[in-house]
């Protein structure tokens, strides 16, 4: 797991203890404004990182020690309440013990060859060659977050499609 991933989840975790609007409560905790900020930090498909400098200020707003941030903390991870993370993290990682050292060490779940296949019952129109080229390369272009965003969605609607003709 690459450092940049493990501040974001740190981070969700300590957002996440603020209460039910985590991003909007961090960004006022932190002084930055519009949860914008923080939700382009934190979201499920996040597109700044957690650096050096904001880690830091982070921990201190926070009174954690310096480092905290770089550390992982699945357990503390598991307890987030936050839907969208909450989904996001037990989609992805699975935890085991490794060895004596009792380490959390995540595996990930999803990769772009193991997308669910559809079931019998769903009625989907299928796919030219091309339009199944043009998916394909798109989705492995996807990290696995937002993979499982993208199928969490495409399930979503598919649900409530299902629902809206069976009334």
């Amino acid at each position: 797991m690459e450092n940049k991933e493990i501040r974001i989840w740190n981070t969700r975790y300590l957002a996440d203890t603020l209460g039910e609007t985590p991003t909007t409560l961090l960004a006022e905790k932190l002084d930055k404004g519009s949860s914008s900020q923080i939700s382009q930090l934190l979201g499920l498909t996040p597109t700044k990182g957690i650096g050096h400098t904001m880690a830091r200020s982070i921990e201190k707003e926070f009174d954690l020690p310096k480092g905290w941030l770089d550390q992982i903390h699945f357990e503390l991870w598991k307890q987030i309440k936050y839907p969208a993370w909450k989904v996001a993290f037990s989609k992805i990682y699975n935890y085991k013990k490794t060895g004596s050292s009792n380490h959390a060490v995540a595996e990930q779940d999803i990769g772009p060859h193991q997308i669910p296949k559809r079931r019998k019952d769903d009625k989907i129109t299928p796919l030219s060659t091309n339009e199944k080229k043009r998916w394909t390369d798109t989705l492995s272009e996807l990290n696995n977050i937002q993979r499982t965003t993208l199928w969490d969605g495409i399930c979503a609607m598919a649900e409530a499609n299902k629902k809206k003709h069976n009334e």
